[in-house]
């Protein structure tokens, strides 16, 4: 096999296929057959020694000013905040609700802030939780939030 020394050099830097890939404009199966041509060992993925989702996310988050935590993970093409853990995905908002409640958010999970990427436990509210302040805040002001 003929193995390109610039992606030789990024598998012995300890990178991972999918980021090698990105940046020399190749699939990571030809990066995944040279890293088993060079006798390189897989990387494991994610924090090494993640014992919960929680630690996992704790892992993938980023203290902001204001009480906000920016996701640093995972961004799925439609735009959501995943984390897999054991085999499982998780939504880093859902994760993020859990965190707060102690319990599996109703419905979709969301942000409550406008901070783009805060999964912030306490910016992190479900559908009950929105549907319960929505009708106070019309018991109060007669409309819609």
């Amino acid at each position: 096999m003929n193995i390109p020394a610039d992606m030789a050099a990024l598998l012995r830097q300890g990178l991972a296929n999918h980021v090698i890939a990105s940046q020399l404009h190749t699939s990571p199966a030809k990066v995944q057959a040279t890293r088993v041509a060079l006798g390189l060992p897989n990387l494991a993925l994610g924090p090494q020694g993640a014992a919960s989702v929680q630690e996992l996310f704790a892992a993938r988050t980023e203290p902001l000013p204001g009480g906000h935590l920016r996701w640093t993970g995972t961004i799925t093409r439609d735009g959501a905040n995943k984390l897999r853990c054991r085999g499982h995905n998780y939504s880093a908002h859902a994760v993020a609700f859990r965190i707060r409640t102690g319990r599996d958010p109703i419905g979709r999970a969301r942000t409550s802030c406008d901070m783009p990427r805060c999964v912030a436990p306490a910016h992190v509210s479900d559908q009950t939780e929105r549907a319960r302040d929505n009708a106070a805040f019309n018991a109060l002001f007669g409309g819609a939030l």
